[in-house]
């Protein structure tokens, strides 16, 4: 995940709000590349 990293200007709220997304389309990924 590039630009995560912290110091580089990412807003908590940013974060927040972002973060569930990126859990879902990471769990949706390991599915596909399961199968």
């Amino acid at each position: 995940m590039h630009g995560f990293t912290a110091g580089h200007g990412i807003e908590p709220e940013y974060i927040s709000a972002v973060a569930p997304q990126m859990a879902i389309a990471t769990g949706l990924a390991l599915r596909t590349w399961t199968k």
